[in-house]
């Protein structure tokens, strides 16, 4: 064998097991969940800072019980494959979230133009208690021209029950499931660009599904108060329920 298993790890014992630590928890979440936004953080916060200092304990350990040098060159693969793999295999983010399914009643229905003295109400209220932002030029009139120039409907309805559609996000599991049904009392808007209010009576009973994942349409969210549509109308959207998830 090597001279160097004759010698004692000594402080490889903190170098080996802490840059192990580091690089599991560094690399690990860009290869196992690319977009849970996990690494490096884990690495340079939590696996590597612990294995420097189960390194630490473990050379100690080592310095007062005395194993030959052998003994503590295998200890310390052991417990350095050991750490990598439970770094790697806790490395388990949210799920996450798809939209959706739900069932509720009707409660109104109007197109955009109809909610205007609403919305520039509810926008001015929350400008006159914002102090960290000054409006931007002309909100008013640009908000006024979107919502009497929007197609479509806005209509608003109470939640009985909801069951949120969530996707794993692990590189051998990126399963969609259905969390299981919720009771809900509130009241949402939804708009439908293309609705109209013949197809949602006040009082009809509604089961649909409320998509959670970015439609690509941007956003400025330097905008103060918002100048895309749904955010001016705090709406969300409306779709039909996806085929797999009919059944719920």
């Amino acid at each position: 064998m090597s001279d160097r298993f004759e010698t004692p790890p000594g402080v490889k014992w903190v170098l080996v097991l802490g840059l192990a630590g580091f690089l599991a928890g560094f690399v690990g979440p860009l290869l196992l969940a690319p977009d849970a936004n996990l690494g490096p953080a884990i690495g340079i916060f939590i696996s590597g800072p612990v294995g420097a200092a189960l390194g630490v304990l473990l050379w100690a350990l080592c310095a007062l019980v005395k194993p030959v040098a052998r003994t503590q060159w295998r200890l310390l693969y052991a417990v350095t494959t050991l750490g990598v793999l439970a770094t790697l295999l806790s490395i388990r983010p949210e799920p996450t979230w798809l939209g959706y399914v739900f069932e509720g009643r009707v409660q109104s229905c109007a197109p955009p133009a109809a909610l205007e003295a609403d919305v520039l109400g509810y926008w001015r209220k929350r400008i006159a208690e914002v102090n960290w932002a000054a409006p931007r030029p002309g909100w008013e009139d640009q908000m006024r021209g979107m919502l009497r120039d929007a197609p479509g409907v806005v209509v608003s309805v109470r939640l009985e029950r909801r069951n949120a559609i969530r996707q794993n996000r692990l590189l051998w599991n990126r399963e969609a499931f259905a969390a299981g049904w919720q009771p809900q009392d509130e009241d949402v808007s939804f708009y439908l660009e293309n609705g109209n209010c013949a197809a949602f009576p006040a009082g009809r009973d509604l089961r649909a599904y409320q998509p959670l994942t970015y439609d690509g349409r941007p956003v400025d969210v330097t905008a103060w108060p918002p100048s895309e549509l749904l955010r001016v109308l705090r709406a969300a959207v409306l779709d039909d329920i996806p085929e797999r998830w009919r059944g719920l």
